[in-house]
């Protein structure tokens, strides 16, 4: 009983220190799309995932949720068929970049690039998405 509890203890310590770890990431993370003033979405499978400020202020998406599908990501920019541009880049795992146009005629540059992983490997199911002008 002993021996069991003194292994319960040893894992709960290393679960905290996980949590603080994944905590102090996920607050860096939050810190540093909060910085950037280019507008970033993050995508996972059909739906936002995360997105900075700048981002935020053009869609419906919230950084702590679950996001809107791609298809109802409602941008001020002349995107034909964004979700075809977005299954390509996850197809060939190849980044995209083109020049768009908004509502008001200015132009920007947008790049859409695979999600790529600590270990440099590219993942099919997540990408990101930036729009500069």
């Amino acid at each position: 009983m002993q021996s069991t509890n003194e292994e319960l203890t040893t894992l709960n310590d290393e679960l905290e220190n996980r949590n603080t770890e994944l905590e102090r990431v996920y607050n860096d993370l939050l810190n540093l799309l909060s910085s950037v003033n280019i507008p970033i979405i993050m995508l996972d499978a059909d739906c936002a995932s995360a997105a900075s400020p700048a981002a935020r202020k053009d869609c419906s998406t919230h950084p702590r949720r679950r996001g809107p599908p791609i298809t109802d990501i409602n941008l001020a920019l002349d995107i034909p068929d964004l979700p075809k541009l977005v299954r390509e880049v996850i197809e060939t795992l190849s980044s995209k970049e083109l020049e768009v146009q908004n509502r008001a005629g200015r132009w920007h540059s947008l790049r859409i690039r695979p999600y790529k992983t600590a270990d440099h490997k590219m993942t099919a199911r997540c990408w990101r998405w930036s729009i500069s002008t």
